[in-house]
């Protein structure tokens, strides 16, 4: 049996968004806010296509461009 092992440019986007996912939970934790809480969050950038799946995962309001991962609660 063979595996196609190519990395699509969808797969890699949605690599990047589940690994954004990751760091803002922690930012999340870090910042002090329950998993209740809505946010805001800041990033340098994300993929556009999955940024639904982003802001429900985390359950942020919104995400912000900015030079620095953040969050703050709302």
């Amino acid at each position: 049996m063979e595996y196609d092992t190519e990395i699509t440019p969808e797969l890699e986007a949605e690599g990047k968004a589940r690994s954004l996912v990751r760091d803002i939970q922690e930012a999340r934790k870090n910042a002090g806010t329950t998993l209740s809480e809505k946010i805001k969050v800041y990033l340098p950038d994300w993929p556009k296509e999955f940024e639904e799946m982003i802001k429900n995962q985390t359950l942020a309001i919104e995400l912000v461009k900015d030079p620095q991962l953040r969050v703050e609660k709302i």
